[in-house]
C-alpha cells in the first residue's frame, strides 16, 4: 500500500470517527462520557498528524518530479492547500491541541 493509499483510509477512518460528534451523532456523543470523548479525540489527533504526514510525503515526492519551471506552482498549489485548511479550522474555531 503506498502513502496515497494509506492518507485515503486515514482521510475515511477521520471522517468516519468525527461524524460521531456532531450532527445527528452528537448526542451519543455527549452520552458516552469525558473519558472516552477524550479518547475519541485522541484518536482523531493521531489520524490528523498521520494525515499530515502522509500528505507531506506525497507533496515531497511530487516536487521531486516536477521541473524546475513548474516547481514554483507545486508549491503554490501546496500553500494555497494549507492556507484553505488554516480558513476552514479558523472559521469553525478548531484548535490543535484544544483542552
Amino acid at each position: 500500500m503506498d502513502a496515497s493509499d494509506i492518507l485515503e483510509n486515514k482521510l475515511t477512518q477521520l471522517q468516519s470517527l468525527l461524524s460521531c460528534c456532531y450532527g445527528d451523532g452528537g448526542e451519543w456523543f455527549d452520552a458516552i462520557g469525558t473519558a472516552h470523548r477524550d479518547n475519541i479525540m485522541w484518536i482523531a489527533a493521531d489520524l490528523s498528524d498521520d494525515i499530515i504526514g502522509f500528505t507531506q510525503e506525497l507533496l515531497k515526492r511530487l516536487h521531486a518530479l516536477e521541473q524546475p519551471k513548474a516547481e514554483k506552482s507545486t508549491v503554490g498549489i501546496a500553500t494555497q492547500m494549507q492556507s484553505s485548511w488554516l480558513d476552514r479550522n479558523h472559521r469553525t474555531g478548531w484548535q490543535s491541541g484544544a483542552e
